[in-house]
């Protein structure tokens, strides 16, 4: 009688263990695949940054930079394929569809403020950071900091190219 109840538990455990291993490599797959892009049209995203109104959208291809007291602009925008994949990249180094949907305010004068709306592979994520550090802080935990070296990322792309050079220089200051 005490053998056959002790087979039951060692089988079981087993049964157990394989059904917990079988649903943690289901899992790890659902998660890795997310990240499976081959065409870089299934990767969009909205990258609201700085201390005012500046957007990326790749949906639309376009960039708005804010020009504070003189309003917005927008232009027609496209990220080459290779920084596209680059920005890809980073997120998926960052595993950037874990993060929180609002990350944490800091009392920082002037506040930047982050939106950032990602869609991969039909999935959406949208991350909401306002009153925080710009893009060359240390403020922030590890998930903060990385968000900040992804916009920083960007951020320079953007700033690096010839359509932003010629956009009008922005007049007066935030508060």
């Amino acid at each position: 009688m005490k053998t056959i109840r002790s087979k039951i538990i060692v089988f079981g455990s087993i049964l157990l263990i394989l059904i917990i291993g079988i649903l943690f490599i289901t899992q790890s797959m659902i998660g890795n695949e997310l990240y499976q892009v081959t065409n870089y049209n299934d990767f969009n995203f909205r990258l609201d940054f700085g201390y005012g109104g500046d957007q990326i959208d790749t949906y639309n291809n376009t960039f708005t930079k804010d020009l504070i007291i003189d309003g917005s602009i927008t232009i027609d925008f496209v990220i080459p394929e290779s920084i596209k994949k680059d920005v890809f990249e980073i997120m998926r180094e960052i595993d950037i569809m874990s993060y929180p949907d609002k990350l944490t305010e800091y009392d920082i004068i002037p506040p930047c403020s982050y939106k950032l709306e990602v869609t991969i592979n039909k999935k959406i994520k949208t991350i909401v950071w306002k009153q925080a550090p710009p893009a060359i802080s240390d403020l922030g935990t590890k998930k903060e900091k990385e968000f900040l070296r992804l916009v920083k990322y960007v951020e320079d792309y953007i700033i690096s190219t010839d359509e932003y050079k010629s956009l009008p220089e922005a007049h007066g200051f935030f508060e």
